[in-house]
């Protein structure tokens, strides 16, 4: 199965911000978790700019625990 191309932007640009933050998105998602993160509620694949939005927001939320956890 041929990945969407949002998914293949998304990986690319967690890729290009690896040392940013986005690592985590690199070394662990799966393309099953990286399709279900690319849908939104209603069962369609998200925008670009919408699922970048999102990535962003785990990448800070995930940057904001590890700050309280250290």
């Amino acid at each position: 199965m041929s990945m969407p191309a949002v998914i293949v932007k998304a990986k690319a640009f967690c890729l290009a911000n690896y040392e940013n933050g986005f690592d985590a998105f690199v070394e662990c998602y799966e393309d099953s978790e990286w399709l279900e993160e690319a849908t939104n509620e209603a069962g369609e694949l998200m925008s670009w700019p919408e699922l970048k939005a999102n990535i962003i927001a785990i990448q800070k939320l995930r940057a904001n625990a590890q700050e309280e956890r250290w």
